[in-house]
């Protein structure tokens, strides 16, 4: 199904007469080129995973990102990394744009270039082996409980900012971080509560907390290389078209369909 930008043509039109577009040359590669680099992981449940089946990549972000090349008319190459080699990988030029439920966080500001916010990043909850009663809640993270996050990503920042007593265990994912916990590795797994879905609903033994008291840590867009503009620009226009739309709010419900979605590309907090 295509889509026309409206506006697309006069905003790209200024963009190349504003300073600073001599970098503008990354945008005129990719349609050149006839294909877009994604770059995103595959072990968030809902989000990002592999189909067990056939072991391709499926979910919301695979979605928009074929999407958006769609809407830009040029082939989708998703570019799978791990998730801390993500921002590493686009500074490299191993992907063009990552599209992979990436927190707005201002230490990662530094590095690369966001898109407007276009989600709430979904919360975080806590997850324990049903049960073990020793957490219940927030305030049960105490001294001696090891807790399990991603490796550099808002949760295991939210920990160590909040939490400062217990013992943080990173993982490269938070899917190897439920499966520590599983074997009795960690004590909990603080993460996006999206994903803590999905997890749930795999491992019988996997038991959420917490889920009516989300601690809400920012928004997330797309990331693209520093100096990049056009192609940042026209990830922006992609985003408010789709949401205003009301594609986004569609292929949310398709993979989180229990989940409230922000129709309107600015109805984030």
């Amino acid at each position: 199904m295509k889509k026309r930008f409206i506006t697309l043509v006069a905003l790209l039109l200024i963009a190349c007469l504003l300073p600073g577009t001599a970098l503008a040359a990354d945008l005129d590669e990719i349609l050149s080129n006839g294909v877009v680099r994604i770059g995103m992981y595959n072990q968030d449940p809902g989000r990002m995973f592999l189909d067990p089946m056939t072991n391709e990549l499926m979910g919301l972000e695979p979605d928009i990102a074929a999407d958006f090349a769609e809407y830009l008319g040029v082939e989708c190459e998703i570019v799978q990394m791990e998730w801390d080699a993500l921002i590493p990988g686009l500074l490299a030029d191993k992907c063009d744009i990552i599209i992979a439920n990436m927190n707005r966080l201002p230490s990662r500001a530094t590095t690369v270039d966001f898109t407007l916010a276009f989600e709430n990043y979904d919360g975080t909850c806590i997850a324990v082996r049903e049960g073990d009663d020793r957490i219940q809640g927030w305030e049960d993270l105490t001294e001696g409980i090891k807790v399990g996050t991603g490796r550099g990503n808002s949760a295991e920042a939210y920990v160590v900012n909040n939490y400062p007593e217990v013992e943080i265990v990173p993982f490269a994912s938070p899917q190897l971080a439920i499966q520590a916990m599983l074997a009795g590795q960690v004590d909990c797994v603080i993460e996006d509560y999206g994903g803590m879905i999905g997890y749930e609903a795999q491992f019988e033994e996997v038991k959420l907390i917490e889920t009516e008291n989300l601690v809400n840590m920012g928004t997330t867009g797309f990331a693209v290389k520093p100096g990049n503009f056009r192609l940042w620009l026209w990830a922006n226009i992609f985003l408010i078209n789709y949401k205003n739309s009301g594609d986004y709010a569609e292929t949310y419900s398709k993979w989180f369909p229990d989940l409230p979605v922000k129709n309107n590309a600015f109805d984030v907090n």
